[in-house]
């Protein structure tokens, strides 16, 4: 492995630690546990990342049943949800995103992927909260800028 053979320094990530980055951005990881499922994607790295009045939630892969946890345990409310497992109908339960609450969710995609994500079912729960989606198929790159009150967002394709 190149981190071994390189001597490379690195950490496990594991839920409740925080990354000290910016004394006005705080971020704390909400995944994986300290006892690690062996599924990749329930094991994926949650952040939720705040600077000023403005939340991010990145979910990774994630699914429902990490979601449970971390609705249990975690002040989930985001402004900008990245939404998880791609728009899978395994991520992105209905309590999931009413507990986020996102106003603006970002899709993760491929165009014309062979998983079909997203999925409609999960783009049907985004919109019954009011959420804004945007997807790299559709939108290419999309950027959201902050200034800890409001924030942008902009793509580079669509609308």
């Amino acid at each position: 492995m190149a981190i071994d053979e390189k001597n490379i320094p690195f950490s496990v990530a594991e839920r409740g630690q925080t990354i000290d980055f910016d004394p006005a951005v705080s971020i704390q990881i909400l995944n994986p546990g300290p006892q690690l499922t062996g599924d990749l994607n329930e094991d994926s790295v949650v952040l939720k990342i705040e600077y000023g009045q403005v939340a991010f939630l990145l979910v990774g892969d994630a699914g429902i049943s990490t979601e449970n946890i971390m609705m249990a345990r975690y002040d989930l409310d985001s402004e900008i949800l990245k939404v998880g497992h791609h728009g899978s109908r395994y991520s992105s339960g209905a309590s999931f995103l009413t507990a986020v609450s996102p106003e603006v969710s970002i899709i993760m995609v491929g165009e014309g992927n062979r998983y079909g994500h997203p999925t409609d079912e999960v783009l049907d729960r985004l919109r019954a909260i009011g959420s804004r989606v945007y997807r790299t198929d559709h939108h290419g790159t999309i950027v959201i800028a902050t200034d800890g009150v409001k924030y942008t967002v902009t793509t580079t394709r669509g609308a």
